[in-house]
């Protein structure tokens, strides 16, 4: 027996196991320090993370992990937390809006951390939105929310389809173009603000594969930048637009500065009124 076992040993060292692509999926899932268990309903995935946050997401073939793992574990947004938490003296609500809102982490991780938040999520894939909707569903967000099954515009009136020949073109990397009777419906920033009479907005994040290229161009509306504390921003290199927008944003007074993938700007204005 015991000489089986060596060679079963020496045999496997030459000639491992091959795992398949959906037991590497499940083995990072079961050695994620962030999530306590899984189950496996249909062709998703239910997680049950240690903070007490349940999630969906789907198998290997998609980017909702990688989603995941930028969020709760490199935790991405952590610095943007505590800065809400630390300015907001007057105790306010927590307006977010959510622009590019995926499958809903984003969302779902400040409502978790932000007592009295109140949120506008802005996704334009069917897909991605259905499971958007499945994940507030399941952690209760829905009085909190405003979901927008819409591509976030420059212009009101707007109408896009969808590409995915972005970077990995994953469902991270979804891209919207403008066409005529799109699909999918627009909707500016103005509209969401007027719609919802916001007097001010907690943090804006805007990750729109390129699109904020459209949402920072010369002669359209910024005006909601003035009411704007802090502004969270994917800045998507392939257009060269990092440089315009930065100097949009100081016009505004933002104060910017990087982190990761993330251009971060508070607003001095505001937090100025604030003190």
């Amino acid at each position: 027996m015991f000489k089986f076992k060596r060679l079963r040993k020496v045999y496997r060292i030459y000639f491992p196991l091959k795992n398949t692509p959906n037991e590497i999926f499940e083995n990072h899932l079961k050695n994620n320090n962030e999530i306590d268990y899984f189950e496996k309903e249909n062709q998703f995935y239910k997680i049950f993370l240690k903070n007490g946050l349940s999630l969906c997401l789907r198998n290997e073939y998609f980017s909702d992990f990688l989603v995941f793992d930028q969020i709760f574990n490199f935790k991405e947004y952590e610095i943007i937390l505590g800065m809400i938490r630390l300015n907001n003296i007057s105790n306010q609500k927590n307006i977010i809006i959510d622009a590019g809102a995926n499958v809903g982490y984003t969302s779902l991780f400040f409502n978790y951390y932000l007592s009295n938040s109140f949120i506008c999520a802005i996704e334009p894939s069917f897909e991605n939105a259905k499971l958007c909707y499945k994940n507030f569903a399941l952690n209760n967000l829905n009085d909190n929310l405003h979901f927008y099954q819409r591509a976030l515009s420059h212009e009101s009136g707007m109408t896009f389809n969808l590409e995915r020949d972005f970077r990995d073109g994953k469902d991270w990397a979804i891209t919207t173009r403008n066409v005529e009777d799109g699909e999918i419906k627009g909707i500016t920033l103005r509209e969401i603000i007027e719609e919802h009479k916001l007097e001010y907005i907690s943090l804006l994040k805007i990750d729109i594969e390129g699109a904020e290229r459209f949402i920072f161009k010369d002669n359209v509306d910024l005006t909601f930048l003035k009411i704007t504390k802090i502004i969270a921003l994917e800045i998507h290199d392939e257009f060269n637009i990092r440089e315009s927008i930065y100097s949009i944003l100081r016009e505004f007074n933002f104060y910017l500065f990087e982190c990761g993938e993330l251009t971060i700007g508070l607003n001095t204005n505001y937090l100025k009124c604030e003190n």
